[in-house]
């Protein structure tokens, strides 16, 4: 099993997949490196991907009607994030940044 594959079985969202649906998770993720402050996705844009954190910290925020941000939460690593675009109606509720 390559290493994404050993990552993907501590990731709570995936805890109940057998090795055969793993491998199928894994055919499908893209690993990406970003740098410190670039944006991931901005809010209310159309929503491509589910997103996990491997190592660092992604803040989620949103804006506010005069202009600021409101920050959310900060998503971890191990910690899952957009798996919203699933279920919803295809778009970022929110910023990611990290």
């Amino acid at each position: 099993m390559g290493s994404n594959l050993q990552y993907i079985k501590k990731i709570p969202l995936f805890a109940y997949l057998d090795d055969d649906q793993l491998g199928e998770v894994e055919q499908v993720i893209l690993e990406r490196n970003y740098q410190k402050g670039r944006i991931i996705f901005m809010e209310d844009e159309p929503g491509e991907a589910v997103f996990f954190v491997k190592s660092g910290r992604i803040k989620i925020s949103k804006q506010t009607s005069d202009g600021r941000e409101h920050i959310l939460h900060f998503i971890n690593p191990g910690e899952v994030f957009a798996e919203v675009v699933m279920f919803g109606d295809g778009t970022y509720p929110a910023t990611a940044e990290v």
